[in-house]
């Protein structure tokens, strides 16, 4: 219900649906977003509204490199700390494929 500009490149929006929160970004997701995006997990995951699961909707991703894929997984290994579970979804086929070629296959396991 909420839309936060990141930067110029990257916006985020945030609804709940179906129990869980879910989080759509669009844009690049890269080093300079990176940090942003973190924080903006950081919070949806500290709020009580995300209940047991996040949805990270990357449909809208433009662009994502390593570092982008290394936000996503750090806010995954921090979502379990705290009991949540954090899904990625929307990814592009490469996308899958340098999550894949990189060893992080596991973050986005659900969509192969």
């Amino acid at each position: 219900m909420s839309t936060a500009p990141l930067d110029d490149v990257l916006t985020t929006h945030l609804h709940r649906c179906g129990g869980r929160c879910v989080v759509r970004l669009r844009g690049e997701l890269d080093t300079v977003s990176g940090p942003r995006v973190a924080a903006a997990l950081d919070e949806v995951l500290a709020c009580p509204c995300a209940g047991a699961a996040v949805l990270v909707d990357l449909r809208a991703v433009s662009f994502c490199d390593l570092d982008g894929l290394r936000t996503l997984r750090a806010a995954r290994a921090r979502a379990a700390q705290r009991g949540v579970d954090l899904t990625c979804e929307g990814c592009s086929p490469l996308l899958l494929r340098v999550a894949a070629i990189v060893g992080y296959r596991e973050l986005l396991a659900a969509q192969e």
